[in-house]
């Protein structure tokens, strides 16, 4: 709607129905033809630091949540998981 600037406040990929169409369209659409301001939700740092223990803590404290990065670690690519890691967190 012509917005001067955007912000988006992270958690980008995660729990979402089309995580790597997101980042595309950020990356892509978003970010060349807007000022656009992004920070790196927790989600987004699950996903770029993923690791198995991780997974497993999160399995016992929040099935649903662990399930979520198991499907974006899948589905993302290197380039995407690459993008949620570098973004700044503040």
């Amino acid at each position: 709607q012509k917005a001067d600037k955007l912000f988006i406040l992270g958690d980008l990929a995660m729990a979402g129905p089309e995580p790597s169409a997101t980042i595309d369209f950020i990356k892509n659409d978003l970010m060349q033809n807007n000022d656009v301001t992004i920070i790196q939700g927790n989600t987004d740092e699950m996903i770029g630091d993923w690791d198995f223990e991780q997974v497993n803590n999160l399995k016992r404290t929040n099935p649903i949540m662990a399930n979520a990065l198991v499907y974006a670690q899948e589905i993302l690519s290197e380039d995407q998981k690459t993008f949620l890691r570098e973004l700044p967190p503040v």
